[in-house]
């Protein structure tokens, strides 16, 4: 694994087996918290249809840990990709729909999006780490969002986890 710095892990799944301790250092949350998966962001990634199993197998590698997981989608993923696996139940979080709003599914294409907004504002209201791929550039966000903006460079930047998938989702 490669070093680690605060906010941000190498997301690399293992085979079920012994954990290396180094995974324990590697880990950018600290066991006991909580942390927000953007599942639209991950069950997209790297690909134009939406993966259930690539959000299940993000949230199996924190709980392995230690660390709660809410998973945060949009209706549009529900829509295209039904149903939330059973497993994770009770773990994923409808984001509210603006009327009018282009939807954050399909692997990434609307980044200011609201679904991806009601993300960083969970994280900042509940002070959690949070998983999330975005490249967030001051123009995603509206004029009444730049305390948004004004929280994500800074405090935000710190409470923010990328990952890395390889081409298989893991």
């Amino acid at each position: 694994l490669d070093a680690a710095r605060p906010g941000q892990i190498r997301l690399t799944l293992l085979r079920p087996g012994p954990r290396p301790p180094e995974l324990e250092l590697a880990l950018a949350v600290p066991p006991g918290s909580f942390v927000l998966l953007n599942a639209d962001d991950i069950g997209h990634f790297g690909s134009r249809s939406f993966s259930w199993q690539t959000v299940l197998q993000a949230a199996t590698f924190y709980e392995r840990v230690g660390i709660a997981v809410q998973a945060v989608c949009c209706q549009a993923t529900l829509t295209e990709a039904p149903p939330v696996p059973s497993s994770l139940l009770g773990r994923v979080l409808i984001s509210p729909a603006a009327a009018g709003a282009s939807s954050g599914a399909g692997g990434g294409s609307a980044r200011g999006t609201p679904e991806r907004l009601f993300v960083l504002r969970l994280a900042q209201r509940h002070e959690c780490f949070f998983v999330d791929n975005t490249n967030y550039r001051p123009s995603h966000f509206a004029q009444d969002s730049q305390a948004l903006l004004g929280w994500l460079t800074s405090r935000g930047s710190e409470l923010r986890v990328g990952y890395i998938l390889d081409s298989f989702g893991q």
